[in-house]
C-alpha cells in the first residue's frame, strides 16, 4: 500500500513511482538538507532506489571529499576532525623520514600509524613500537618455525632514529622518537556535485508544496537528477576560486533563497553561509530571459544550532504566504530535536 499523508497517495518526486510499484519504490524519509552537512528535517517523497541507490550512493560520499565541506564540518564542529576527515589523505612529514600516513585520533591530533617505509624499516608511534616489533617477532617465528634471539627488554636501550635490523629475520625497526612534524592533508579536491544544490532547492520546493513539483513541468528536472546529466540549471560558485577553505568564516545554517515568474523558477542555495549556487528550475530556453536578481526577495534559513526552519527578509507582501509555506512544511515534515554526530 503506498505511504499516504493526508488522503494524498505520495510518489517520488523524482521517478514518480511508489510501493504499488514494488518494495523497492516504497517511499521513504529523506533529509533535504544531507545528513552529512548537519541536516536534520526528512520528508516522505523520495523511494527507497531513488534515496539509496540513485541519488544517495552517487552524491552525498562526494562531499566528504570536498575541502570546503570538510573545514565547514571541522569549524563548525559538526562532525570531530576523525570523521570530518575521513576521506583525506593526511600525512606528517618529520624530514627524516620523509611523509608518513597519519589519522586524527580520539583528541582531534594528527598522529601517525605503524608502517613500512622506503627503506623497508617498520616505523611506529614510540607507545605502539615495542608492542608492535614483539607481534612482528612472534609471527616471524610462527612462519618459519624458528626462535629469533632477541630479548624484548633490549628495546629502550636503542638508540632513535636509526634503522635496527633483526639479525636471522627479515625484520627491521626504527625506534622514533615522537617530534613535532609538518601536517599535510591533500585528496579533497572533489567538486561539490552540481546536482546536490538542485535536490536541496527542489526537495525543499516539494515540502512546501508537494502537489505543485510534481507538475509535468518539473519532470524533466527530475530526470536530469537521476540520470546524472549536462549541467544546465545549475550556476556553480566561482567567488570561491582561489581561496583557502581554512580562511573562510563558516556559519552554522544553510539557507534558500526562491524567485517565482511564468517560465520557472529560480533559487539561490547557500551551504554554511558561504558556498553559493544558483538553480534554475524550469524550462532551459527560458533561462537566459529570466530576471533571477530582481526576484529573489526573501528565503528560509536552517539553523543548525536550534534546529529551526526560519522565515528571513520576507517583505510585509509575501509574509503571509511566507508562513503558510512553513506550515506546510511543519505539516509533511519531522522536526526531531537530537544531535546527529
Amino acid at each position: 500500500m503506498a505511504k499516504k499523508e493526508n488522503n494524498i497517495e505520495l510518489a517520488c518526486i523524482f521517478c514518480g513511482l511508489n510501493s504499488n510499484d514494488g518494495e523497492k519504490h516504497a517511499i521513504t524519509d529523506e533529509h533535504i538538507i544531507p545528513k552529512v552537512l548537519g541536516g536534520w528535517l526528512t520528508l516522505p517523497f523520495v523511494c527507497k532506489d531513488c534515496n539509496n541507490n540513485r541519488i544517495g550512493s552517487r552524491i552525498e560520499s562526494i562531499l566528504k571529499k570536498n575541502s570546503f565541506i570538510v573545514s565547514a564540518l571541522n569549524k563548525l564542529n559538526i562532525q570531530p576532525k576523525k570523521l570530518a576527515f575521513r576521506e583525506a589523505k593526511i600525512e606528517l612529514d618529520f624530514n627524516l623520514s620523509g611523509k608518513l600516513k597519519a589519522k586524527y585520533d580520539k583528541s582531534d591530533k594528527p598522529e601517525y600509524y605503524p608502517q613500512q617505509i622506503d627503506d623497508g624499516s617498520i616505523i611506529a608511534p614510540e607507545n605502539e613500537a615495542k608492542g608492535l616489533l614483539k607481534k612482528q617477532i612472534e609471527r616471524w617465528e610462527k612462519n618459519t618455525g624458528k626462535k629469533v634471539e632477541f630479548d624484548i627488554s633490549e628495546f629502550d636501550n636503542f638508540p632513535y632514529d636509526i634503522a635496527i635490523p633483526i639479525y636471522g629475520t627479515d625484520i627491521s625497526f626504527i625506534k622514533r622518537r615522537n617530534q613535532k612534524a609538518t601536517v599535510t592533508i591533500s585528496r579533497l579536491d572533489a567538486p561539490i556535485p552540481f546536482e546536490i544544490p538542485a535536490i536541496i532547492a527542489f526537495e525543499h520546493l516539494a515540502g512546501l508544496d508537494y502537489n505543485f513539483i510534481r507538475k509535468k513541468e518539473f519532470d524533466h528536472i527530475a530526470n536530469w537528477i537521476l540520470n546524472n546529466g549536462k549541467n544546465c540549471h545549475v550556476l556553480l560558485n566561482t567567488m570561491l576560486r582561489n581561496i583557502s577553505p581554512d580562511d573562510l568564516e563558516y556559519l552554522p545554517y544553510h539557507y534558500i533563497k526562491y524567485g517565482f515568474q511564468s517560465e520557472g523558477i529560480s533559487a539561490i542555495v547557500v551551504l554554511f553561509g558561504v558556498i553559493k549556487f544558483l538553480v534554475f528550475l524550469g524550462e532551459i530556453e527560458n533561462i537566459n530571459d529570466f530576471a533571477h536578481q530582481d526576484i529573489l526577495d526573501y528565503y528560509h534559513v536552517y539553523d543548525l544550532n536550534t534546529k529551526e526552519l526560519l522565515p528571513t527578509n520576507a517583505p510585509s507582501h509575501v509574509s503571509e504566504h511566507d508562513n503558510m509555506l512553513l506550515e506546510s512544511v511543519t505539516q509533511w515534515g519531522k522536526w526531531e530535536m537530537h544531535n546527529d554526530d
